[in-house]
């Protein structure tokens, strides 16, 4: 994971430096935005995959969601009239990213039930249906 995003991160340089408009600074904008944004898309990604979730997996992505988005606001904000492509692109990922942990962290989480109750049917000795009942408790 670590090594992907690293990939990620030169590549993006890279690019930024192949399609700059003349100045350094432009790419060197775009590549740090884009290696801001890859751990927020995943973060964002593991969130949303936790929404519905049992409460099993903890705190810790949600709560790094809140800072690194927050933080991807403010680089946003930052840059929002000196260059506002980079700063309107940082705003929308750190947006999502924000979002996405604040739900994930305020939606109650269904509760791993322990006992479940189920109607089933059967076939009897006279060929009609009947119909059971069980319950089922886990240990």
């Amino acid at each position: 994971m670590k090594r992907m995003i690293l990939v990620f991160g030169i590549m993006a340089g890279m690019m930024g430096k192949s399609f700059g408009e003349g100045s350094n600074t432009w790419s060197i904008l775009w590549g740090v935005s884009i290696q801001i944004s890859i751990p927020n898309i995943i973060v964002s990604a593991i969130n949303i995959h936790q929404i519905n979730q049992t409460d099993r997996y903890g705190k810790v992505v949600p709560v790094l969601g809140i800072i690194t988005g927050g933080f991807q606001i403010l680089v946003g904000s930052s840059l929002l009239y000196s260059y506002p492509s980079p700063g309107y692109f940082n705003i929308a990922v750190g947006s999502t990213s924000l979002i996405s942990s604040i739900w994930n962290l305020a939606k109650k989480k269904p509760q791993d039930s322990r006992t479940s109750w189920n109607i089933y049917s059967f076939p009897t000795h006279d060929k009609s249906m009947g119909m059971g009942l069980s319950y089922t408790l886990r240990f």
